[in-house]
């Protein structure tokens, strides 16, 4: 009886160590992080502004949620993924198609979720079922321009459409 007590004991120490959340940002909350190699349909994707020159190119999106009062621009962050800055492509609004036209979200409904897309370079990041990256605000004060943020990574299977991301999130943190 004992060993079973230490046993779920532990177990539940692990579980609670790696737990699914939302993760605070400057702009509200992050409810997902995820990395795949499958590109998601793209509206006006301009490829001479986000020439997608990486031998293998991988995405990412950031889901989010906005804090009351706050918009979201495709020129808000970028991710930095060991030593390389990828800017932000497209964005969306709840479950529809990213579009690069869409520069701006400024009518901001509540509780609605948000995503920006990356394109990163799949030769650095990918590698591993979890990638520790840099989530950089591109706007002063540079003291909270940075923040540490766990990726999930997906492999070959498409993003987690927004609506079947939970209001807790599903973020992963250490």
């Amino acid at each position: 009886m004992k060993k079973f007590f230490l046993a779920a004991l532990f177990s539940a120490a692990v579980l609670l160590s790696v737990s699914a959340e939302t993760v605070p940002f400057r702009s509200g909350e992050l409810l997902a992080a995820e990395l795949s190699t499958v590109r998601p349909k793209i509206n006006n994707f301009d490829k001479f502004a986000y020439p997608e020159t990486f031998e293998k190119p991988i995405y990412a999106v950031l889901v989010v949620r906005l804090a009351p009062g706050r918009t979201l621009s495709n020129y808000d962050y970028s991710i930095d993924a060991f030593g390389v800055t990828s800017p932000c492509i497209a964005i969306k609004a709840g479950n529809g198609d990213f579009d690069s036209g869409r520069r701006e979200i400024r009518e901001v409904k509540k509780g609605e979720k948000y995503s920006l897309l990356f394109l990163l370079n799949g030769s650095l990041v990918g590698l591993t079922p979890q990638e520790k990256l840099i989530l950089k605000c591109n706007f002063p004060p540079a003291e909270r321009a940075e923040q540490t943020i766990f990726l999930n990574n997906l492999g070959s299977r498409p993003f987690t459409a927004p609506g079947r991301i939970p209001d807790a999130g599903i973020m992963k943190v250490n």
